[in-house]
């Protein structure tokens, strides 16, 4: 005889407990979140009737994962992720930016919204814990007047940094990184992540613990944390 068949919402809740992530069912497949203190990815995991659970994509359910895994088909009209962020609870409104490069733009943009800017009400970003690219993203349209790139695509490090390295910036060795560059450690085997430079060496990024803009790394911790420890790449960009 074979084994039993398990209880789907069984093996994946207790899947979830040993492995501390945050599931939500559809279909064969379960859409999961990865926590971090700082830092958060998305992923598929799928389910065998044997009780056998697999991560089987990581950082990519909104761009290749299973399309029965999906929340919302790409470009579909009625996918809540790409809400115009000025209009999220939480969002402050923009300051002024005064004149300058778009460095010192970005600088002071990132800079005012420090524990001002709340992403807990941010669409598919699990009340703030996928949103460091969401955070980002907003900073920098109102810093420059453009985003990256359309906010359900930019919701992903994996796909901001291939936008960033697709000739809107020019990358920087991390030792010249400097106020107003792009920092990004894209989401591989382990969860990465994004900010920005506010000082010679001071990274901004979203919390994913309390949802919200903060003051958290310095150059040095991010490369321990995301390159050193995780085997990330460790990349600054700066805006063309």
């Amino acid at each position: 005889m074979g084994k039993p068949e398990m209880d789907r919402d069984a093996a994946l809740a207790s899947w979830a407990e040993r492995t501390g992530v945050m599931v939500r069912v559809k279909a064969q497949y379960a859409r999961i979140v990865i926590l971090d203190d700082d830092a958060a990815a998305e992923g598929v995991v799928e389910f065998s009737g044997d009780g056998a659970v697999a991560l089987i994509a990581l950082d990519t359910v909104l761009a290749g994962a299973p399309a029965s895994a999906r929340w919302f088909a790409a470009g579909d009209p009625s996918n809540p992720c790409g809400r115009d962020p000025a209009t999220v609870t939480g969002v402050p409104s923009p300051p002024q930016i005064p004149p300058g490069s778009k460095n010192e733009k970005l600088q002071y943009a990132a800079n005012h919204y420090i524990n001002l800017l709340s992403s807990a009400h941010a669409p598919c970003t699990e009340e703030g814990n996928l949103a460091c690219a969401w955070a980002v993203n907003y900073i920098v349209r109102v810093a420059t007047g453009q985003p990256l790139g359309p906010v359900a695509e930019m919701l992903s490090t994996k796909n901001m940094y291939e936008r960033l390295r697709s000739g809107i910036a020019v990358e920087i060795p991390w030792e010249d990184a400097s106020p107003g560059d792009i920092v990004i450690s894209p989401t591989g085997k382990q969860v990465g992540h994004v900010g920005i430079l506010v000082s010679d060496d001071r990274i901004c990024s979203n919390s994913s613990r309390r949802a919200r803009w903060e003051s958290n790394y310095t150059k040095n911790s991010w490369r321990e944390r995301y390159g050193v420890n995780r085997g990330l790449p460790v990349k600054a960009f700066r805006l063309s």
